[in-house]
């Protein structure tokens, strides 16, 4: 188009005399309900720009998601809720896990690790009650802050004093969503079998992988809003995609 015009127009020779027309030719193009712009975001408040924390600590964190993700903050919450409600289940993880460390050969987490993060949720998961009342708002925030900062491992730190960054008081999602997926992953390959064998409750095994395997995954949905990339991020991708190939097959839904 443009060269058409230089063509019908050989007085047009300088940039500024250039552009006029292109934007004179613009002015006429059809910009009206049918046309792409349409269906472009039209957002004319000042943009907002805040760090990844934001996200979690501010009630206003919802305006800069708007066009990126379709969670807003509360919503952010109630997942968070869901995922540590899990946790009432805690002495069955601790049980399958354990006994899945003493007899798997091979695992991309190293077994001992998950049996140390496990162990350090104990703290939290009594502290707050979890086996017997709903999650409290102040963990759900605690979680989701300690989510969103960067996970730096210091060169000084020990294998055995590993879970300290992540678990306890230090609780992230990404933690509980490997967790949550290893544990769903042992109770599939039949671990611990005994303990679904109540007559009265054919349901409870399906059941609860099916939780476990929808609580892993909104732990990668979130962590995808609020956690920057790290080790923890890799390892709960993994589990959650084995987890998922065992109970669904490859037709399941993988986050990618």
């Amino acid at each position: 188009m443009l060269f058409l015009l230089l063509q019908t127009n050989p007085d047009v020779s300088d940039i500024s005399a250039i552009s006029l027309a292109v934007l004179t030719v613009l002015t006429h193009l059809d910009l009206g309900p049918t046309s792409y712009t349409s269906i472009l975001p039209k957002d004319e408040a000042a943009p907002v720009l805040r760090d990844r924390e934001g996200s979690v600590a501010f009630e206003g964190s919802d305006h800069e998601l708007d066009h990126q993700y379709p969670l807003t903050k509360n919503m952010r919450i109630q997942m968070a809720t869901e995922i540590l409600t899990t946790l009432r289940h805690y002495p069955i993880f601790q049980e399958v896990v354990t006994l899945l460390a003493k007899h798997g050969t091979s695992s991309i987490v190293p077994l001992p690790l998950e049996v140390n993060l496990l162990n350090a949720m104990g703290t939290i998961v009594d502290r707050f009650n979890l086996m017997h009342s709903v999650p409290d708002p102040r963990l759900v925030l605690r979680v989701l802050d300690n989510s969103s900062q960067s996970f730096v491992i210091p060169d000084a730190v020990k294998a055995c004093d590993f879970h300290h960054l992540c678990s306890g008081d230090n609780l992230r999602l990404e933690t509980l969503g490997f967790v949550l997926s290893t544990a769903g992953r042992a109770i599939s390959f039949g671990l611990c079998s005994y303990l679904f064998s109540d007559p009265a409750n054919p349901n409870a095994r399906p059941r609860l992988l099916d939780e476990l395997l929808r609580a892993s995954t909104m732990c990668i949905m979130l962590c995808a809003m609020v956690s920057p990339v790290n080790h923890l991020t890799i390892w709960m991708l993994y589990e959650n995609y084995a987890f998922t190939v065992m109970t669904s097959g490859f037709s399941g839904t993988v986050p990618r």
